[in-house]
């Protein structure tokens, strides 16, 4: 099936988006498009419109042929949600666009995204925050790892800690702390690209993988996220920093298992210099 011809990380990613598609309203089209500019796998790429469509519709079609229906898919869009005067679903455009232009779609089966896999998504996802969790994360760092190795490429990834939980909760309750937990990840999770990953990666940890992108790269983006972070909570009416770890490969290490050690001992070195801040690994820290 077109389905299985792209990775399963990249499924993942069209999935989320998928997702959130009622969410992001017209800019769910524009992170599909760059879902696919960033898509630098070769099989990926060959094959990103006609695993979408078939993730959509279950109608196989060869690439060149999927792109076409795509666009054309996207102007029928357009044109409905003019004619209507409100904004409909991708989905209602596709049934429309097969069912009364093309031949192909005689019995449509357009499923909610939600539905697809669930049993396999459920192992995936964390259920307090709806990121990946470090299973995912494992799958994914093995494949941006290979892809790098393959074109001469760095990746930073970023492991953050939330400082001080055990006061938090003792001052918030746990209520409070979950509601920190969470505004973290949808935090991160609105203010990364289409392909960054991020993950839980304990009760008050997450890590985010960063393709093409080196550890000047991503402390500018953890910068980002705490100010982000800062005024997400200020709304809240909680107080909370975190401390943060970064490493890069291959400039620290070309072993993906080694590359969280290093990311991890960066964020112990954070933590014993007063927490509430950056450091990005480096062999001098020790």
């Amino acid at each position: 099936m077109f389905e299985r011809k792209i990775s399963r990380v990249l499924r993942q990613k069209m999935i989320d988006l998928l997702n959130q598609e009622y969410n992001l309203g017209d800019a769910f089209f524009d992170k599909i498009q760059e879902l696919y500019e960033s898509t630098t796998d070769q099989i990926d790429k060959e094959n990103f419109f006609s695993g979408l469509i078939y993730l959509l519709s279950h109608l196989e079609f060869p690439e060149e042929v999927a792109k076409e229906h795509w666009k054309k898919i996207l102007e029928r869009h357009k044109e409905l949600c003019q004619k209507l005067g409100r904004n409909i679903s991708i989905r209602t455009s596709i049934i429309d666009y097969f069912t009364y232009n093309n031949t192909a779609l005689k019995n449509p089966i357009v499923i909610e995204i939600f539905l697809y896999d669930s049993s396999e998504m459920k192992v995936f996802i964390d259920e307090m925050t709806g990121v990946y969790n470090y299973r995912y994360f494992k799958e994914a760092l093995w494949s941006e790892t290979k892809r790098a190795e393959r074109y001469n490429l760095v990746f930073s990834i970023a492991i953050i800690d939330i400082d001080d939980m055990k006061k938090i909760n003792a001052k918030y309750g746990e209520e409070g702390g979950n509601t920190l937990i969470k505004t973290l990840a949808k935090v991160i999770d609105l203010n990364k690209r289409a392909e960054d990953t991020i993950c839980r990666y304990g009760g008050d940890e997450f890590i985010i993988l960063l393709p093409e992108t080196s550890k000047s790269g991503a402390i500018a983006f953890i910068s980002r996220i705490k100010r982000k972070l800062e005024e997400a909570l200020k709304e809240k009416g909680i107080e909370a920093t975190i401390s943060v770890g970064i490493s890069e490969f291959p400039t620290d290490t070309k072993d993906p298992s080694v590359l969280v050690e290093l990311a991890d001992k960066a964020l112990y070195i954070a933590k014993i210099k007063g927490k509430n801040r950056i450091i990005a690994w480096n062999k001098d820290l020790y």
